[in-house]
């Protein structure tokens, strides 16, 4: 059963996640205006975790895959419920990309 979150209760996305919601905010590639107000609103906890690791995966992929690939595979696996299909292709992108073609 999902949990709903109040006002009245200490709502740590509002706070900690401020700079992605401002990115999400003017880059609609990595969430819609929808999904920044989901964000804001009193909706349940699995919608939220889903949100912000979308959010947080989405603004790593663009920076530096490589860089970010542990980050971002702890974002597909953080999800309620966890998407390791996602992740394992990260995985296999990388290989590739860093093998190069196989002849």
């Amino acid at each position: 059963m999902a949990t709903k979150l109040t006002r009245s209760e200490n709502d740590s996305s509002i706070e900690l996640y401020q700079d992605l919601k401002r990115a999400a905010s003017s880059r609609s590639d990595i969430l819609s205006a929808t999904d920044v107000e989901l964000m804001s609103s009193n909706t349940d906890v699995k919608n939220k975790v889903n949100l912000i690791c979308d959010a947080l995966r989405g603004v790593l992929e663009k920076r530096d895959l490589l860089r970010y690939v542990e980050t971002i595979l702890t974002t597909h696996v953080c999800k309620i419920p966890a998407d390791y299909e996602s992740g394992l292709r990260v995985l296999l992108h990388l290989q590739s990309e860093l093998t190069g073609p196989k002849l």
